[in-house]
């Protein structure tokens, strides 16, 4: 049986839809991964700091961060 032009509209409508609220949820997915990793960048960076006794986080605190939160996201 033939579809009507009217329910061929909402089926496109329906599909639509549906793929844009799953690009939505992996935007919000990425997002979410890229701040959670430069936070714990930042803590693990400041955390070297901390431990080398001094108040301000230099380049090789953060290489040295960057190099552990990699293998943690990497594992």
């Amino acid at each position: 049986m033939p579809s009507t032009p009217s329910q061929s509209r909402r089926r496109i409508l329906r599909r639509l839809v549906k793929s844009r609220q799953t690009n939505m949820n992996t935007d919000n997915l990425i997002y979410n991964h890229c701040k959670l990793f430069l936070q714990t960048l930042a803590q693990e960076a400041n955390n070297e700091a901390e431990t080398d006794n001094t108040n301000v986080v230099e380049e090789k605190h953060v290489k040295v961060a960057l190099e552990k939160v990699l293998h943690e996201f990497q594992g």
